[in-house]
């Protein structure tokens, strides 16, 4: 949708299903006001933190969204799609990956 709307992608990670990266806050603000000028009535907005984390959550009462502890397992996540290299992500997780409360997976 960012590519459609904004007329290219900045991100490193490229890919139909991958999420854009990359972008700051302002960057997104010019997005969501683009977007919201393309569709009537809509008024698109950045989620508040107590949504993010809602959305995150997925129904969960663990430490991370995925269960569990440490940090070898939060590397891994679900699919186990997320590569590392020293910590360092070296790959962007596609992001239609649903998670169970319905929506899709976005951290």
């Amino acid at each position: 949708m960012w590519q459609a709307v904004m007329g290219g992608n900045p991100s490193h990670f490229k890919g139909a299903e991958h999420p854009v990266e990359s972008v700051d806050w302002y960057k997104a603000q010019k997005f969501l006001h683009k977007l919201s000028g393309m569709v009537t009535g809509l008024n698109a907005r950045l989620p508040t933190e107590a949504e993010w984390e809602y959305a995150c959550r997925a129904g969960t009462t663990t430490a991370f969204a995925f269960g569990g502890t440490g940090v070898a397992r939060r590397f891994v996540g679900e699919r186990q799609r997320t590569s590392t290299l020293g910590g360092a992500l070296t790959i962007s997780t596609p992001a239609k990956v649903f998670r169970k409360n319905g929506f899709y997976k976005i951290n």
